[in-house]
């Protein structure tokens, strides 16, 4: 999100301190997670055991994070999910799936495995929609190579359910 003038900047700055604005995000994971729908909650800091910029869960520093996560589609190696990111911390959608022992296809930073590699090498995370207050949803269209990948992987979606029942299940929290 870009502000045209600094008056703008200001209310798009409080509208994400004060977590007045839905993202959801759209991720295929490899593996399927156990649970279908799930909130995963841990504390996230900077690794000290990674060269790169690297995140980590921790159970005693960090700040706290918070994910909601409902599993859209899935087969024997792969999940469509939608993932719902209630606070704002550095990595987090991905760090979270790592803690809940799935990785991002094409996450080269967090991978688990080589499974959770493809062929194009394209992270498969996708911010889908965005919502300000008093505003209408922004929608953002999937890459031909997301589109691929689930086609290609029998992950068949109606994404009209997510816009048509977003606001009944996504609340600013």
């Amino acid at each position: 999100v870009i502000a045209k003038n600094l008056k703008t900047a200001k209310i798009f700055h409080d509208f994400f301190k004060n977590k007045r604005i839905i993202k959801l995000y759209l991720a295929v994971i490899c593996p399927p997670p156990s649970k279908n729908e799930q909130y995963i909650e841990s504390n996230i800091e900077k690794s000290s055991f990674s060269k790169v910029r690297k995140m980590t869960t921790s159970n005693v520093k960090g700040k706290f994070a918070k994910t909601y996560m409902k599993t859209l589609v899935k087969n024997s190696k792969y999940a469509l999910v939608l993932l719902y990111p209630i606070t704002g911390r550095t990595h987090q959608l991905r760090v979270h799936m790592n803690y809940i022992q799935c990785s991002i296809i094409g996450d080269k930073k967090y991978k688990l495995n080589e499974n959770s590699q493809d062929k194009e090498n394209f992270l498969k995370l996708h911010s889908y929609i965005i919502k300000f207050p008093k505003e209408d949803f922004i929608k953002a269209p999937l890459p031909e190579h997301f589109k691929n990948f689930l086609k290609e992987n029998k992950l068949d979606f109606d994404f009209k359910k997510i816009e048509k029942n977003y606001l009944k299940e996504f609340q600013y929290e």
